[in-house]
């Protein structure tokens, strides 16, 4: 580390300058770095909750489907199940009588 440093930032000791300007420089450049990496990191973030938006969408639309086709699975067992009563009825009517 360099035995100059301005007052307030380290910016100038990391990149080695030795003078006010090229301190000032440096400042800049890491601010807009900075400004930078919190732009991207905003754009990844709204880019992952679209992300998952759009995912739970699709798992709703898949959920809803799969219930839908539970309940017509449903429909049929009761109606065969009626269907199989009736025929038995029908069996024992016809021993009985």
């Amino acid at each position: 580390m360099p035995e100059w440093v301005c007052e307030g930032c380290y910016a100038c000791a990391i990149a080695g300058t030795k003078s006010e300007q090229a301190c000032q420089m440096v400042s800049l450049l890491v601010d807009f770095s900075r400004r930078e990496a919190l732009r991207g990191a905003g754009d990844v973030v709204r880019g992952e909750i679209a992300l998952l938006r759009h995912e739970m969408a699709a798992n709703l639309r898949s959920l809803i489907i799969g219930l839908a086709a539970m309940a017509g699975a449903a429909v049929f067992v009761v109606v065969g199940f009626l269907v199989l009563v009736d025929a038995l009825v029908k069996s024992l009517a016809n021993v009985v009588s």
